[in-house]
């Protein structure tokens, strides 16, 4: 029988520093742990389960290791976003700036039984409610043994971004802003399988010929290709 434990803890927090600067905080963490339905036992009989050679119908013991170590999954995440207004001669600025990290842990060992065997027979013979396994010359026995346990696999994406929406009079406005993302992931060995980085700008800008709002024309650039975890 599988179950599933999950423990969650959020922290919010928002500020007005003056009359011009708004400032936000956020931070979760979430641990979940996953029991893999098995075996309740690692004795060689007992927890070695057989397979049906012909059809691969299991039997005698469930498959997996349900004793063996969850299946662990956590992950973090802490943002930090400050919004600052000014207004002027040259127009008024809406500045929004902030960063964010997010990292993801996960350890599981793929027990493929209770007792690390296996053993396939060449056939079953059904006798009421008891299944026999018929032991003849095509019968394996299969060990599957997990020779290096997992130290966890870790992914993190660190991202800052900033951007300006300035509306400069009644007529023009800009949009303008940066994101820099980088990833670092290492796997269940310890290995680094991704470190990487990217800078995505992106530019806009919107035109009132009137000045009434009825009509306006826009363009903008962006780069759109996926970088990373999108920002609150």
């Amino acid at each position: 029988r599988q179950e599933q434990r999950s423990k969650l803890w959020t922290l919010h927090y928002t500020g007005v520093f003056g009359s011009s600067l708004f400032g936000e905080m956020y931070y979760s963490r979430r641990l979940g742990a996953l029991t893999a339905g098995g075996a309740r036992t690692t004795d060689l009989i007992a927890g070695t389960p057989v397979i049906d050679g012909r059809n691969g119908q299991r039997f005698w013991s469930p498959t997996f290791c349900g004793t063996c170590g969850a299946d662990n999954r956590d992950n973090d995440d802490v943002a930090l976003k400050a919004t600052y207004f000014r207004s002027g001669r040259g127009g008024s600025h809406t500045v929004v700036t902030g960063y964010d990290r997010y990292a993801d842990h996960r350890q599981a060992n793929n027990f493929q039984s209770g007792s690390n065997f296996r053993v396939q027979s060449a056939a079953s013979l059904v006798q009421g409610s008891t299944v026999y396994p018929v032991l003849a010359g095509l019968t394996l026995i299969i060990t599957t043994p997990i020779l290096l346990a997992s130290q966890g696999t870790d992914l993190a994406t660190h991202s800052v971004f900033v951007n300006d929406d300035w509306r400069f009079g009644d007529r023009v406005s800009f949009n303008l802003g940066v994101r820099f993302d980088r990833n670092q992931g290492e796997d269940a060995a310890g290995g680094r399988v991704s470190d990487d980085s990217r800078v995505s700008p992106r530019l806009g800008v919107t035109v009132d010929p009137t000045g009434s709002g009825r009509w306006t024309a826009s363009a903008s650039f962006a780069d759109t290709e996926d970088s990373g975890k999108t920002a609150f």
